[in-house]
C-alpha cells in the first residue's frame, strides 16, 4: 500500500481528534455531540467512536424541506442544553 493510499484509510474506531478529521469538525463540538447521544465508547479513560455508529447517528440528523428555520433550531438547541444541565 503506497503512504497516500495509507493516508485515505480511516480506521473503523476513532480517537476525538481523529474524528473531528473525519467529521470535519472541532473536538469541542464532538463534546458536544457526546452530550446530545453521539455514540461512543470509552475504555480506561480514551474515548473512541466507532465510524459506522457515528455517520448512523449523524445520518439521522439529515435536512429535509422541512427542516425548520435556523431561529427554531437555536431555540431547540438551547432547550435541549439546557436539559442535559438539569439532568
Amino acid at each position: 500500500m503506497t503512504s497516500s493510499a495509507a493516508s485515505n484509510v480511516v480506521p473503523e474506531y476513532m480517537s476525538l481528534k481523529t474524528l473531528a478529521i473525519y467529521a470535519e469538525v472541532t473536538t469541542r463540538t464532538l463534546q458536544n455531540w457526546k452530550m446530545l447521544g453521539m455514540p461512543y465508547i470509552k475504555v480506561r479513560g480514551s474515548v473512541r467512536v466507532r465510524r459506522h455508529d457515528f455517520d448512523n447517528w449523524l445520518s439521522s440528523f439529515t435536512a429535509t424541506e422541512n427542516t425548520p428555520p435556523a431561529n427554531q433550531i437555536d431555540d431547540i438547541w438551547r432547550d435541549v442544553v439546557a436539559e442535559v444541565k438539569n439532568g
